[in-house]
């Protein structure tokens, strides 16, 4: 499975065909380890439940990666290619049931109704296996259904001659129709007068009881006993038990016969006052035709581009309708439709920045320029958002930099949709200019802001009902959620004295029954782990007054905007600053909080940043290689002679 670095779990959550897959699977997921722990008839501690997965999209394969990290479940890989089926596996104590559902993370995003607990879904229904063979019966069943089948009539058996033909040999000794391999024709067995060669091959043959039981076989073939013992579990190993799946993944699923592809256009090379536009960059949904239409839902979407940075250097990006009618507004013309709207980009290197402008073309010359921090050094990831928005119904676009949706630089409210995006240069550019890495995704399934995140999380040293009782006093509110296994006190009196019998305690103190002897206290004793608690907020507002009041600490999440306000003129290092108290900060969260929130060790500790890791990787190979030099470069080899 790729690696989870550059995955973000809350991000994904803001397109909804991502969102309904997360909510299918985690809910099988769910199922499987309860089903684990409550067993079935003739299991036992060691039983192992399994759930296999129909082969995915890359996608969707790892957002699946990413929930069984969640739910801390071991998993297996099985086939290649088109065929490779991912398969779970829980055990009575290997297996967990994440307190915060994927739903929580949306909770600051509009979400009207909180989702409930996964300890509320019924377990998985389990597949009915042999014993012996360890094949579920209903594929049995199937299976010696296909074997007894006997058609009643069949036009085969009249067009066959009813005696085998012959295959007559030629001057050189081979056959003159039909070519194969000797062993695997059905012709050449049926033949009952062998050749010269083949009275000579059973000659040396093996006679007697050796030639009945060996039988030559090619490359990777078994005997028949070496077959029936790898086909025969061992009696020590117990066979995994099979759970159902609840949900339907087809629409999630690879389709071997599928062959069509999107159009995708990722990079372009601009030329002096010209505009480059593709199908490959239109918001208007992509579908498979020979797949039914997905769900209708609000137009809307991402596109993504990176620019190197280059001395005196400008591009601008245009949005409106149709490309031939933008094509005229842009060229000075009027053109049919709407006029487009154009966001433009100049580079000031020394001050290490972008100068930007958005406006209608005409009005473009009027408009104001606005200062852009760099937040890298080589290069400038741009992303550009369109959607609808949830309370007004009104079309907004926004911009921002790195990855979606963090660090947001521009904010509009369009009046009309945009339909496709095009690039080009403003008059007297110097080209050529080249934007790479263009991508369009989440068309027809984008949701609407605000968007998903952490920072409406918080984590409170309290339990449960001590942080549900504070948020009253203090007239917060909030979902408290328990990490951590809580057991009240009255609860374990009445585990300790049952209801209706005399406490033990007091039958020693009576003198009714004779005090235990003292027992040595345990060298290793596990202290208990303190009591913690995730409150779910509406908004990250109210996340930073219940952290003051309840002495917690919310869990940090993307900058939403950009720059931040005490970044001063250098936006490179801001981000920087940014990124390693963001790492602090997660490092510092309790174990379960980390897993909770979906954060990922790749997180916490990061290989790599950008292209930095490779970079001195490069580097110290190539001191180590120059080190290792010493006196001139050797002089070349003299040519040959001839040359």
């Amino acid at each position: 499975m790729e690696s989870l670095e550059e995955f973000d779990l809350a991000r994904e959550l803001n397109f909804r065909s991502s969102r309904r897959f997360l909510a299918l699977a985690e809910e099988d997921l769910a199922a499987l380890v309860l089903r684990a722990r409550q067993g079935t008839d003739g299991s036992s501690e060691s039983s192992r439940f399994v759930l296999t997965f129909p082969p995915l999209q890359p996608k969707f394969a790892q957002l699946l990666h990413a929930l069984l990290v969640r739910f801390d479940l071991t998993f297996a890989v099985q086939g290649w290619g088109d065929e490779r089926r991912l398969t779970a596996e829980a055990t009575r104590s290997k297996g967990l049931l994440p307190a915060l559902r994927c739903e929580h993370f949306l909770a600051a995003a509009g979400l009207s109704d909180l989702p409930g607990s996964l300890a509320a879904v019924p377990a998985s229904e389990v597949d009915s296996t042999d014993a012996s063979t360890g094949v579920p019966e209903e594929a049995k069943r199937a299976e010696e259904e296909e074997d007894a089948f006997v058609p009643e009539h069949d036009d085969r058996e009249k067009a066959a001659p009813a005696t085998p033909v012959k295959r007559k040999r030629g001057r050189q000794g081979y056959s003159s129709g039909g070519g194969g391999m000797r062993g695997w024709s059905s012709e050449e067995e049926s033949d009952p007068e062998p050749s010269r060669a083949s009275k000579a091959d059973a000659r040396r043959a093996p006679k007697g009881k050796e030639a009945t039981q060996r039988v030559t076989r090619g490359r990777g073939f078994l005997s028949e006993s070496e077959q029936a013992r790898a086909a025969k579990p061992q009696a020590d190993e117990e066979l995994p038990i099979g759970c159902r799946l609840r949900g339907d993944y087809e629409h999630y699923a690879i389709d071997p016969e599928d062959t069509w592809r999107p159009h995708r256009k990722p990079y372009v090379e601009l030329l002096s006052e010209g505009w480059e536009f593709s199908h490959a960059w239109s918001f208007e949904p992509e579908h498979n035709p020979n797949r039914p239409p997905p769900p209708r839902g609000d137009p809307g979407g991402v596109g993504t581009w990176r620019v190197e940075h280059a001395a005196e250097r400008c591009f601008s990006v245009a949005l409106g309708g149709q490309s031939q009618d933008m094509r005229r507004w842009l060229s000075g013309r009027s053109g049919a439709g709407e006029e487009p709207y154009v966001l433009e980009f100049r580079l000031a290197e020394e001050e290490r920045k972008w100068d930007y402008r958005f406006a209608r073309v005409a009005k473009m010359s009027s408009a104001t320029w606005r200062p852009l921090p760099w937040s890298c050094d080589r290069h400038t990831v741009f992303w550009l958002a369109c959607f609808v928005g949830r309370e007004d119904g009104k079309n907004y676009l926004q911009a921002g930099l790195d990855i979606f949706p963090e660090k947001r630089f521009f904010s509009a409210r369009l009046a009309s949709f945009p339909k496709m995006l095009g690039f080009g240069l403003p008059a007297g550019a110097p080209g050529p200019f080249f934007v790479r890495d263009v991508v369009l995704f989440g068309r027809g399934a984008l949701r609407p802001a605000p968007f998903a995140g952490r920072d409406h999380l918080v984590e409170v040293p309290l339990r449960r009902r001590e942080a549900e009782t504070a948020l009253r006093k203090q007239r917060l509110s909030g979902e408290v959620l328990a990490l951590t296994a809580e057991t009240d006190e009255k609860e374990k009196e009445n585990k300790e004295n049952p209801p209706g019998k005399t406490p033990w305690r007091k039958m020693f103190s009576d003198g009714i029954l004779e005090p235990p002897a003292e027992k040595p206290a345990k060298a290793e004793e596990e202290p208990e782990a303190p009591p913690c608690c995730l409150v779910v907020c509406e908004s990250s507002d109210r996340a930073t007054a219940v952290a003051e009041k309840l002495k917690g600490q919310v869990v940090p999440g993307l900058p939403k905007t950009w720059p931040p306000q005490d970044a001063g003129t250098d936006g490179v290092e801001a981000a920087k600053q940014i990124l390693e108290t963001q790492e602090k900060v997660w490092q510092s969260l309790r174990s379960e909080t980390v897993r909770e929130v979906g954060l990922f060790k790749e997180h916490l500790a990061r290989g790599t940043r950008h292209l930095e890791g490779t970079r001195i990787a490069r580097s110290a190979a190539m001191r180590m290689i120059i080190s290792g030099l010493s006196g001139a470069a050797p002089l070349p080899n003299p040519p040959r002679a001839g040359v």
